[in-house]
């Protein structure tokens, strides 16, 4: 019992009425009850209690003596029930709490009284947030508890658990300080290859609250290509982040480009604890410059980057991709030609050498009567091919090797050959492409001989690559466009002219010579648009003239 409220409860007895301040009506009331509201709550919290008394008081009022046996719960010492009235309230505190307690209350008057129970409880947990409540593995959570309650003297111990402890990790406990009602703590959660979900629960004094956490597997959130604007024919560095870190053994994202001119690896695997990884984007052969979408996807979720490939040589990079150097035959090398010895020679057998080339993985190509030849830069042979007499190869921008072969002079057919690095076929396509002077002048950083020192050998076929990669063949029968894959684009026929020459200008513009079929002292040169269409044309020009 609150032994200091019984005192001066019963001080205030003994003492009112020797003071006149309790009528003697007073006396033959009673007090019928007395009520909680709410009669149970948790330590820290208010409530009412209500004092009956069994008839309306008297005009000087009606005095009622409260008491509490326990100092978790306190109220005032008197109440009075105004005149008039049957009824009076009055607040019961309480304190905050380590244990249930239950507190009885004592309203009286003489020899009248009444009795209620007031039970104050702990605090526990009331609600749980968690924040983010989805997160990409290995990243941390907030938790925050919330008490219905203040936490008593010492505070109160809240547990903590995990469903998943292996994916998401607690403190196992958390104390909320004395006097408050609210704690956080920090939950870790480590990488994952999938999306999963576990339930946090907080507990003490036997209640409890839960939550979900979501935790993801790292997904692609960039794709960047360094630099992003590239020359065709080169290699930049794409580089794919991820939304957090990746789980044991690595993860695989897959790429993919919207453009055959920019190719990437099927995918790139990201290594283990890491957010990001790198791959190459090789930047091919493209006319006109364009630009190119590389994605990066794992699951349902993609990330892309731009890259934009500027338009290069139709030819391959190499120093020497076909005879006379480049597109506009000039001859030309930063080489300052040969020097010393002799390095090495091989022996080729048979009659029409042709002059060398060199590919762009540095190998020399040359082909004499109805073999082209591959050779080592050191001059060890690769391969051979037999394909018949040959005019001069020339490389296309993606290292495609191209050749004339077959009964190259005037009335015949012969075949436009695609051939690989390693000396497989690709595809050959056959039509009159016979006739045709090309011109053959070797200079270079080193010298490679084929045999014989004329500039000329023979009346053979004439080839060029377009700047977009088509190949235009002069023959017999007029100007032809092949495209990359084999394909025929379109025959431009050029009418009383043979022996056509054909050279590729900018911008799509093809330029051909031929030698007039009447008068073979004669010869024309024309201009045919990349459709194939006539420009225009101007005769009389002497036989042998060359673009």
């Amino acid at each position: 019992m609150n032994t200091t409220s019984y005192s001066r409860s019963r001080w205030l007895r003994l003492m009112l009425p020797a003071l006149g301040l309790v009528p003697a009506a007073a006396m033959s009331q009673t007090i019928t009850k007395v009520t909680m509201a709410p009669a149970s709550l948790v330590g820290g919290n208010q409530s009412i209690g209500t004092v009956t008394i069994s008839k309306a008081a008297s005009t000087n009022g009606y005095f009622v003596f409260l008491a509490s046996s326990d100092p978790a719960v306190t109220v005032p010492a008197v109440a009075k029930v105004p005149a008039g009235a049957t009824t009076i309230t009055f607040r019961v505190n309480t304190t905050p709490v380590a244990n249930k307690a239950v507190a009885t209350i004592t309203a009286s008057q003489g020899t009248s009284k009444a009795t209620a129970t007031e039970t104050v409880n702990p605090p526990s947990p009331a609600t749980l947030t968690l924040s983010p409540a989805t997160v990409t593995g290995g990243n941390n959570v907030t938790g925050i508890i919330v008490l219905d309650g203040k936490a008593p003297s010492g505070g109160l111990t809240v547990a903590i658990g995990s469903s998943l402890p292996t994916l998401v990790g607690s403190p196992g406990t958390a104390l909320v300080p004395a006097g408050t009602n609210t704690v956080k703590f920090t939950l870790t959660t480590v990488p994952t290859s999938r999306d999963q979900i576990a339930n946090i629960t907080v507990s003490a004094n036997t209640h409890s609250v839960a939550a979900p956490v979501k935790v993801l597997a790292p997904v692609p959130i960039s794709v960047t290509l360094s630099p992003n604007s590239i020359v065709s024919g080169n290699t930049v560095t794409g580089t794919v982040k991820l939304s957090g870190k990746v789980p044991s053994g690595g993860m695989l994202v897959s790429l993919q480009s919207n453009q055959s001119f920019a190719t990437v690896p099927t995918g790139v695997t990201v290594q283990q604890t890491q957010t990001s990884a790198t791959f190459p984007v090789k930047a091919t052969f493209v006319y006109p410059s364009g630009d190119a979408t590389i994605s990066a996807t794992s699951g349902s979720t993609s990330a892309t980057g731009s890259l934009h490939v500027i338009a290069g040589s139709p030819l391959a990079n190499s120093p020497w991709p076909k005879f006379q150097a480049d597109q506009q035959n000039t001859g030309r090398s930063t080489g300052l030609g040969p020097r010393g010895s002799v390095a090495w020679k091989f022996n080729l057998y048979g009659g029409n050498f042709d002059l060398p080339i060199v590919g762009p993985d540095g190998q020399i190509y040359v082909s004499n009567q109805d073999w082209l030849n591959c050779f080592k830069s050191d001059g060890t042979p690769q391969w051979t091919l037999a394909l018949g007499s040959q005019t001069r190869p020339k490389f296309g921008p993606d290292g495609t090797l191209y050749v004339l072969s077959g009964a190259l002079y005037q009335n015949s057919n012969a075949t436009l050959n695609a051939v690989t690095p390693d000396g497989k076929v690709k595809w050959s396509l056959s039509g009159k492409f016979g006739g045709g002077i090309d011109q053959n002048v070797l200079t270079g950083h080193d010298l490679y001989s084929a045999g014989y020192d004329d500039t000329r050998v023979g009346t053979m076929g004439s080839f060029v690559i377009g700047d977009d990669g088509t190949i235009y063949v002069g023959g017999i029968a007029g100007i032809s466009a092949v495209s990359p894959n084999g394909a025929l684009k379109w025959m431009a026929t050029l009418p009383h002219i043979s022996f056509n020459q054909v050279r590729a200008g900018g911008a799509g513009v093809i330029l051909a010579t031929g030698t007039d079929k009447s008068n073979s002292n004669l010869a024309s040169v024309w201009r045919i648009n990349s459709d194939g269409t006539f420009a225009w044309k101007h005769d009389g020009l002497s036989a042998g003239n060359r673009i």
